[in-house]
């Protein structure tokens, strides 16, 4: 659950 929520951080953080 922890990784899902940590991946799609990152892709917002790239989106970003």
């Amino acid at each position: 659950m922890v990784r899902h929520f940590f991946e799609i951080a990152s892709l917002k953080s790239l989106n970003k």
